[in-house]
């Protein structure tokens, strides 16, 4: 059975009792069962629907409740129930013994000493420069080589010969092609 035909059946074995189905319920019905099954279902269904308080018997209460009460514990006993590992156990001890031994009260022992006061108050003085920036002349010495170049190379003065000849927007792309074709 799907799902769906479960709710359809509990909707049924609610409602209706066997002999009030109609003949399409019928059938559906007992496809899935005969009708002494459905009405102990439904006897069932309904039953379990009533609010009914079941009652016990005092016996079985008594047998039950003596049960509960061995399985409880007393309260202090489950603060210290739980097992903890011996290290950490032991650290815990060591930082209580170093807290203690830090915060613990210093015994003051007053000693009596002789000073002397001078009716003069002694003054000093106390000079305070504030420095605003600092500059720092560093000098820094590059050495740099001249050369002097006697007569221009050949492809150079070929160039300022090709370049007399024409006019100035043709210099400027001819200089650019040079340039980019390096």
């Amino acid at each position: 059975m799907k799902k769906d035909s479960f709710q359809e059946l509990d909707d049924l074995l609610v409602n209706k009792a066997f002999d009030e189905l109609s003949s399409f319920e019928k059938e559906w019905v007992l496809e899935h069962l005969d009708a002494n099954q459905y009405e102990k279902l439904r006897a069932l269904v309904t039953a379990s629907k009533q609010d009914q308080v079941l009652k016990t018997e005092p016996k079985t209460k008594d047998a039950l409740m003596a049960q509960m009460k061995a399985k409880r514990k007393p309260a202090a006993a489950g603060i210290f129930s739980f097992q903890v590992p011996a290290y950490a156990a032991s650290l815990v001890l060591a930082l209580v013994v170093a807290v203690l031994l830090i915060f613990r009260p210093v015994k003051e022992v007053p000693v009596e000493k002789i000073v002397t006061v001078t009716s003069e108050p002694q003054i000093d003085t106390v000079f305070v420069n504030q420095i605003d920036t600092v500059y720092i002349d560093k000098r820094v010495e590059v050495p740099v080589y001249i050369t002097k170049l006697v007569e221009p190379i050949k492809e150079e003065k070929e160039i300022q010969e090709t370049l007399s000849n024409k006019s100035l927007a043709d210099q400027e792309d001819i200089r650019s092609l040079l340039v980019q074709s390096k």
